[in-house]
């Protein structure tokens, strides 16, 4: 493809067509033309959002459903490569029996499900169950709350102190806690972080008999230097609490260009069908989405989904400094209408999803730079 790149320059606030010399500091966005790989053959389909995680300035890691195998995705302008993995086995010393999310630990990669962590030895994998470790704060069966639904990109484990930050679930009381675990003690501890009050209010459940069914409200958890991040996919509140001091700071970012918070949904009082349980998620859904945040050069930024109604969802992104001052934000669907909402940073750029992907064999994308 040889079109020409888009380039356009954004104010704050305001979008312009050319650069306008103001007082303000402009935030420069160019979007590349759509790029292809085709990855039909490796058994992958571009229908999906992959279970990911970044592997250099170039390349991104895909969990491959079909093969059970970690691919990579090369990233080019103009065309990018996959290669397929060796397969990850079930069972034996080096079984992975789920795979919910994957991250480079010590140079090799550790698995992630609901309970269990699998960390790479030198002999055999290391299966953590973490209803095993020992917690005087913690009562009851624990899981893993799910990370990053859209991305599945994870950045929860610290391989020079051989810990894990996660958000734990308490599967009976349903209550989240921000929790790290201690890989060698086999040990949990309670961080004190105050998740949240909006949170109660989006949680959509339907309980029967002894399942329950809820809508994806779980918080986005990105651990970085010695932070970590919080962000939820219902509100522009962004906590940021530091492992050294265990303080934290919330900011709630203000905006000319999107919702703040999704609508409260519907109550659920009563067991419904799930058809209708259905109905009440998908409404709450398809408000307004924010995506987590992510680090990209010397900044941090998240795209944020509009609501379904307003053209299929509008995205936009947003870009703050190291101390989470808001730089500037930009609705990047008036340059690309087909960007979607998988994405993350390759290098100084940012690789996004298109939208629409006609072929599911051809993997169609398009790359971000921050001028």
């Amino acid at each position: 493809m040889k079109s020409m790149k888009l380039k356009y320059s954004f104010l704050l606030l305001f979008i312009a067509c050319s650069e306008v010399k103001t007082s303000e500091q402009a935030l420069d966005v160019s979007i590349s033309p759509k790029f292809e790989i085709q990855i039909g053959e490796s058994g992958n389909t571009s229908q999906l959002d992959y279970v990911s995680s970044i592997l250099n300035d170039s390349s991104f890691l895909i969990l491959n459903k079909f093969l059970r195998s970690i691919d990579t995705v090369r990233v080019g302008t103009g065309s990018g490569k996959i290669s397929i993995g060796n397969p990850i086995p079930f069972e034996g010393p080096n079984g992975i029996e789920i795979i919910n999310y994957f991250q480079e630990y010590k140079g090799e990669l550790a698995f992630i499900d609901n309970i269990t962590i699998y960390l790479p030895g030198s002999d055999e994998v290391k299966r953590l169950k973490i209803n095993e470790f020992k917690s005087s704060q913690l009562e009851g069966l624990l899981s893993i709350a799910s990370i990053n639904s859209k991305n599945k990109v994870v950045s929860s484990l610290d391989e020079k102190d051989n810990l894990g930050y996660f958000f734990l679930l308490d599967i009976i009381t349903r209550k989240l806690k921000l929790s790290v675990l201690d890989f060698e003690k086999k040990k949990i501890n309670l961080l004190d972080f105050q998740i949240s009050e909006k949170l109660d209010d989006h949680i959509i459940l339907n309980q029967v008999k002894r399942a329950a069914i809820t809508n994806p409200y779980y918080p986005n958890l990105f651990l970085t230097d010695d932070k970590l991040i919080v962000s939820y996919p219902f509100v522009n509140q962004i906590q940021i609490y530091s492992i050294k001091t265990g303080e934290t700071v919330s900011n709630s970012p203000k905006t000319n260009l999107y919702k703040v918070e999704k609508d409260l949904p519907e109550r659920i009082l009563t067991e419904i069908s799930f058809k209708e349980y259905q109905q009440i998620s998908a409404a709450w859904q398809d408000d307004v989405l924010f995506g987590p945040i992510m680090e990209v050069g010397s900044n941090y930024f998240r795209f944020i989904r509009g609501e379904h109604e307003v053209e299929d969802g509008l995205i936009y992104m947003e870009l703050f400094n190291k101390q989470f001052e808001k730089i500037g934000e930009v609705n990047l669907s008036t340059i690309q209408p087909d960007l979607g909402m998988y994405y993350m940073p390759i290098g100084n750029r940012i690789f996004v999803k298109a939208k629409s992907q006609a072929n599911e064999d051809i993997l169609e994308y398009y790359l971000i730079s921050l001028d």
